[in-house]
């Protein structure tokens, strides 16, 4: 999944019924405690805008769009979790998906991401351990029979309830965070499955620097820069490797 989620300029544009007007309502927008993420607007630097649309049926998301339509990503709940997300081409055939398992407790146990186009299967298993960790074991394997090989272990390292660090084999993810509120905390189901595949996303607060080292390679690091609006971002600004842009919020 990777990231979702996945996320998530000093002139900020909102949908029309959103914005105040000046000479009537000097208060700035607010939003609900129920708020929900509508729509994303990323501008690079090489003059490229993407803007990507989240549907839900109430709290529970259902599809993940961009306006270039090579990116759709789709939901499947079972009561109130989420145990599939489908990654579909412009043409609606499914490149990749992902399946999530539960335990009784509804703490996720297993991961499965399937790849039906070139038979590739990965999988990851969770243990919760008593100090508040998680411990990971990833297999690789055939796509379509499950077959596992090549065990290895990993920690998910939890600090004021959000993912501070996750290790595997060869590579090392670190977080840290602002105070702020998540534009997808109030989607169901979601800070369930935050730690996911190698890598993590925030689940109340915005990550707002990453750093990865990966196969023994010099740490590369990621910075994140956000403006608020009544505790939610409403912009934010990547400058790091993986191209520099700018994400204007909609509410």
């Amino acid at each position: 999944m990777k990231k979702l989620l996945f996320l998530l300029s000093v002139s900020i544009l909102f949908f029309t019924s959103c914005i105040p007007n000046p000479e009537e309502d000097p208060d700035p927008f607010i939003p609900p405690a129920n708020l929900m993420l509508k729509k994303t607007v990323d501008t690079y630097d090489d003059g490229e805008i993407i803007t990507t649309n989240f549907t839900y049926l109430g709290n529970k998301i259902v599809s993940v769009v961009d306006d270039s339509g090579e990116s759709n990503l789709y939901f499947t709940y079972t009561d109130d979790l989420i145990t599939k997300m489908e990654f579909r081409d412009i043409d609606g055939v499914v490149e990749q998906f992902n399946t999530f398992e539960y335990d009784d407790t509804k703490r996720l146990v297993t991961f499965k991401r399937i790849e039906p186009l070139d038979d590739s299967g990965y999988k990851e298993t969770y243990v919760y351990n008593a100090d508040g960790t998680i411990s990971v074991t990833s297999f690789s394997g055939d796509a379509l029979t499950q077959t596992d090989t090549d065990g290895t272990t990993g920690t998910v390292i939890f600090v004021n309830g959000e993912i501070s660090q996750i290790t595997s084999a060869n590579a090392t993810y670190s977080y840290t965070y602002d105070n702020k509120s998540n534009p997808f905390k109030n989607v169901l189901g979601m800070n369930k499955i935050a730690f996911v595949d190698g890598e993590g996303e925030g689940i109340l607060h915005n990550i707002i620097s990453e750093t990865a080292t990966v196969g023994g390679q010099s740490p590369v690091s990621f910075a994140y820069t956000f403006t608020y609006a009544n505790d939610f971002p409403v912009t934010s600004r990547q400058d790091n490797t993986d191209g520099n842009y700018t994400t204007e919020y909609f509410y």
